[in-house]
């Protein structure tokens, strides 16, 4: 049995609290599913023949020079060191990482297995589920790995329009946070195409702001991403909510006419906007951001700390300093496919 706050194996079943965190025990969530990922977290594979690491190293360098005396051969005046270079460093990247060493192999080393509403362990990591397609599985964070801001506008005017493409997140997430994998979990992680709809509403007689009428704010180019965030619909499409934000495409209807619509934002106080509630480490509901535009070009859509969803958005620098005041960090729950055994 793991804990359903900290994720934590728990010696005594029978407790009411973990002997971890000291969480109450919560029967809700089933962590038994990470018995379904195998050698996932960085522990060795189990071989049935383990190939000296000397025989790894040696047969790559073979390959290499091989390589590189054909490459002679053909081009008498001109040799390409950047193979030699490139095979150099894929022989430290084999040096770095055990499960490379041990096995050879960067493919099909972890076997993974998942279904829909399945809490695994991937990496350092746990992550729900969304969707299973042929082999592959949509996986989000089940919680906040992380605070920062969208995009830091220091020392760019602040007016100045962002998109997932151009964001400090997005670079975030497929750089270091992506570093953060062994090379064989890398491996399975699809490179995705990702869609940036623009705004689904319009604002043009909401309050935001200044008041600038703003007509389904442009989400920007299409991008390909190994991680990256929900969109607006995609986190309806898989916690519940579209017919809500269907219907506020329509800004009378968001007058207080239909329950669960506001002025900027969906909310139904209820099991649906619950499921939305992510934790950070602590085990404290945090705002977390989706990649989808907010009202203006400078701010992105979030799920609040409720599990409410602000269409409107949150200012994309919000962690920084305005007129003395500090806004609410938010979080980042990073999304991917990853190939399933």
């Amino acid at each position: 049995m793991f804990c359903s706050n900290c994720g934590q194996h728990i010696e005594n079943k029978d407790g009411n609290f973990c002997n971890k965190c000291g969480a109450a025990l919560t029967k809700e969530k089933n962590y038994t599913k990470i018995s379904n990922i195998k050698n996932a977290s960085g522990t060795r594979p189990s071989l049935s023949m383990k190939i000296p690491f000397f025989v790894v190293v040696g047969a790559v360098a073979l390959i290499a020079a091989l390589i590189i005396f054909t490459h002679i051969i053909d081009n008498e005046d001109t040799v390409d060191f950047s193979i030699a270079e490139n095979t150099a460093e894929f022989i430290a990247e084999i040096i770095e990482d055990e499960d490379i060493a041990d096995s050879t192999l960067a493919e099909n080393i972890l076997e993974i297995t998942a279904e829909i509403g399945d809490i695994i362990q991937f990496g350092d990591y746990y992550w729900r589920v969304l969707d299973v397609e042929e082999n592959y599985a949509l996986i989000l964070s089940e919680y906040v790995i992380r605070q920062m801001a969208y995009y830091d506008y220091f020392p760019i005017d602040e007016w100045a329009s962002v998109t997932w493409e151009t964001s400090d997140v997005r670079h975030y997430l497929n750089n270091d946070f992506l570093q953060r994998f062994t090379l064989a979990e890398r491996s399975i992680i699809r490179e995705s195409f990702v869609v940036n709809d623009d705004n689904p509403w319009i604002f043009a007689q909401a309050g935001f702001a200044s008041g600038r009428a703003t007509f389904n704010t442009a989400g920007g180019n299409n991008t390909y991403d190994y991680i990256f965030l929900l969109s607006i619909n995609e986190v309806t499409e898989h916690f519940g909510g579209t017919e809500l934000v269907v219907l506020g495409k329509i800004e009378d209807n968001r007058i207080g006419a239909i329950p669960g619509l506001g002025v900027g934002a969906i909310w139904e106080d209820n099991a649906i906007s619950r499921e939305r509630i992510a934790n950070d480490i602590g085990g404290i509901p945090v705002n977390w951001w989706l990649r989808s535009p907010g009202h203006y070009s400078n701010l992105a859509a979030i799920v609040c700390e409720h599990g409410s969803i602000s269409i409107g958005g949150a200012f994309v620098d919000n962690i920084a300093l305005h007129g003395g005041l500090t806004r609410t960090p938010i979080g980042l729950r990073p999304a991917m496919w990853i190939r399933l055994s």
